[in-house]
């Protein structure tokens, strides 16, 4: 028989008590390794943090300076700390890649521990998760655990996650610190998490009300952290609201309509939003299955969930039904990224139900062999330390399938051995659980320890992805130079690599969703530079996030003569260019690698 986990009876249910820190201290660890070493990329929170930090400066009609000091977020605010105490931007976003896998594994260790997975399993488990590749079937807002630019994102889903486990696991205090400090993190998810919340207060209103008196401490502890980090930002605000214009209406519904896809309406046939639907269905049938032997928390956990994915649904449809001033400000903090939390966790969810000793044997038997068969298969994603990858690249690749399809077909797996075991439960001898138990725990520390040893080997080389002026040649020309820089199509991050001030960001032209004030000058500067309108883009195909295509440019830009980019340069103040390697301009060729090519745009003579 699995070992028991510790617990205590109270009104509320059987709770765990076993200490947290050591499965925190070893998945973070994991988490942080993963994140800095095997993925570290650029973070999107740098380069607002260099305009408040003031290591970049813009005049304050640019788009860029206004989405830097109008976006309210505590990222923002400690990493220009860290920028302003001397810390290296490059460095910085390895340590926030780092932080958010950090935040991400910790989160998901602690979801399968609520769920009732023994302390070993539940500290491994994101490492599975990971490599699975399961949450690449993420819809609304496709992010995953770590290995993405989008800083927000990543954080407030990491965060989310993190304070639903922590209510599942009774952390209440905890929790209503998270709840009360969701907001200066993330203001748009911290809408949802506190509908979610008081949700779960209406539900469990006996339990919320004798536990209010102990957590309000908490919870205003985070709320004044939140206050102060508004106050902050109030100040960098104020001075530009007296200058600022509200855009024409049509600004804002092309950006909507033509640059947002995130909040665009939800595709009902897409696999993935059935699939993110579906698994709170499957744990409320899990439930009945067990019966009294499931652990109120975990009945939380299920109830959060379904809660969620209400939010999702209702705002999704009255976006599409409300009229379109009401639909656009309900769209804004996008309530269909609710979608993928039970993706994101699910898997979480499924291995601590699975390991849980609450269930009946033949499941944990069952789930215990497939786990571990498919913490093996799922090494290929490690790196190329591991001989798997090529056992699945011969057998699986041929057959057409791409990698979403492998990690559903490895949750279908899983779900056909839960429905077996209840069915065959007296027919499934008890005593191999012990041996599918510790099948499914060396699995995942062989997985760990390949994901160490890749962190290690392939570290180094991972991190010279993460390109700046002091590791490339020409962003250390290009930061060299005095004046604005215009990027190219979708260049996107050139600021953070360099500390030069750019035109607009072509890779991130969805953010203007969150600076309105911004869309009239940026407007004018995608007519007259980029030969496109954010109301009638005309050909340009937006992808999900929201930028200009790679080629865009690459056949209207080499044909205007000198005279028109001096035109440009003296309306925008533009003094180079940056473009892909292989495009060739009518203008003085600063420096050129196997990347990008560095133009200057000469002034006018007198």
């Amino acid at each position: 028989m699995a070992r028991p986990i510790p617990t205590v009876t109270t009104f509320a249910g059987p709770i765990v008590t076993g200490r947290l820190w050591p499965i925190v201290l070893v998945s973070s660890t994991l988490g942080f390794l993963a994140g800095a070493l095997i993925e570290p990329t650029w973070q999107d929170v740098i380069e607002p943090a260099q305009v408040l930090a003031g290591v970049v400066r813009y005049l304050p009609d640019n788009p860029v300076y206004l989405y830097s000091v109008h976006t309210w977020t505590i990222l923002h605010q400690l990493t220009a700390l860290a920028i302003a105490a001397g810390i290296h931007e490059r460095t910085l976003a390895i340590l926030v890649s780092g932080g958010i896998g950090a935040l991400s594994f910790a989160a998901l260790s602690l979801t399968s521990r609520a769920m009732g997975a023994p302390a070993l399993i539940a500290t491994l488990s994101p490492v599975l998760i990971y490599t699975s590749g399961i949450t690449r079937l993420l819809p609304g807002y496709p992010v995953t655990v770590l290995g993405w630019p989008y800083t927000y994102g990543l954080t407030a889903h990491g965060l989310l996650l993190l304070l639903l486990s922590l209510l599942g696991l009774r952390r209440d205090r905890a929790a209503a610190l998270v709840l009360g400090l969701f907001p200066c993190v993330h203001p748009g998810v911290a809408i949802w998490a506190w509908l979610i919340a008081a949700g779960l207060g209406v539900v469990y209103r006996r339990e919320a009300i004798t536990r209010a008196r102990v957590v309000l401490p908490w919870f205003l502890a985070g709320l004044a952290v939140t206050v102060v980090s508004a106050v902050y930002q109030w100040g960098w605000i104020t001075p530009d609201l007296s200058e600022s214009t509200p855009p024409a209406p049509e600004l804002l519904r092309g950006i909507r309509q033509f640059w947002d896809s995130h909040r665009r309406p939800l595709d009902w046939s897409n696999l993935n939003v059935l699939v993110a639907i579906a698994i709170p269905i499957v744990f409320v049938w899990w439930q009945r299955q067990i019966g009294s032997s499931w652990p109120s928390q975990r009945r939380s956990i299920a109830t959060s969930l379904l809660i969620a994915v209400a939010i999702a649904v209702c705002g999704d449809l009255a976006i599409g039904m409300l009229p379109e001033s009401v639909g656009a400000i309900l769209a804004r903090p996008m309530p269909r990224r609710l979608l993928s939390l039970p993706v994101l966790g699910g898997l979480a969810w499924v291995i601590g139900v699975c390991t849980s000793p609450v269930v009946p044997a033949g499941v944990r038997v069952l789930t215990g062999w497939v786990f571990a068969g498919l913490t093996i298969v799922s090494l290929r994603t490690v790196g190329d330390l591991t001989m798997p990858r090529d056992v699945v690249r011969e057998w699986i690749e041929p057959l057409g399938w791409d990698w979403t399809m492998v990690a559903a077909t490895m949750m279908g797996l899983v779900g056909v051995a839960v429905v077996a075991a209840l069915l065959f439960r007296r027919r499934i001898d008890s005593q191999w659980e012990h041996v599918s138990s510790r099948a499914f725990a060396g699995a995942l520390v062989v997985s760990s320890l390949f994901l160490l040893a890749n962190a290690a080997v392939d570290g180094p080389e991972s991190l010279t992805r993460v390109r700046d002026s002091h590791t490339d040649a020409l962003l250390r020309r290009t930061a060299a130079r005095p004046g604005v820089l215009l990027t190219a199509a979708n260049l996107h991050l050139i600021q953070a690599a360099t500390r030069r001030p750019i035109l607009i960001d072509g890779g991130a032209l969805d953010a203007l969703i969150y600076v309105p004030e911004a869309a009239t000058v940026s407007e004018r500067i995608l007519r007259r530079v980029y030969d496109i309108t954010l109301t009638r883009p005309g050909s340009v195909e937006v992808g999900a996030d929201g930028a200009l295509p790679e080629w865009h440019g690459e056949d209207t830009w080499p044909a205007r003569t000198l005279e028109d980019w001096q035109a440009i340069r003296d309306r925008f103040g533009v003094t180079d260019v940056l473009t892909d390697h292989e495009w060739s301009l009518r203008l003085p060729l600063v420096v050129r690698d196997e990347r990008l090519a560095l133009w200057h745009i000469p002034a006018r003579q007198p």
